[in-house]
This record gives structure tokens, sequence and C-alpha cells, in this order.
């Protein structure tokens, strides 16, 4: 299986953070609130989305 992300790209993050710190604490920022309110609202999964057909 092909990974998503490349590694070559993966070990640049390090450099690209320190070239603009502060658009990297921003994504971090963005990125933090995203992942804490993942869960507010359900997924929509086939068990619980009722079709009407």
């Amino acid at each position: 299986m092909k990974p998503y992300y490349s590694s070559a790209n993966l070990r640049r993050i390090p450099e690209l953070v320190s070239l603009s710190p502060q658009a990297a604490a921003a994504y971090q920022h963005f990125e933090q609130q995203v992942y804490q309110t993942a869960d507010a609202i359900p997924q929509k999964t086939s068990r619980n989305c009722s079709r009407s057909q």
C-alpha cells in the first residue's frame, strides 16, 4: 500500500516551520481546533443514516 504522505516531504516539515514559524503556529492551532471538535457532531455512517427510497 502506498503511503498517503511522502517521507521525503515529511522530513522537510522542520525546515518549513523554521522558515515560517507564525504560519506553522496558526496551522497547528487550526488542526488542534479541528481535532478537539471532531466528535462534536456525529459522523454520518450507513448504520445511523436513514434512507428514503
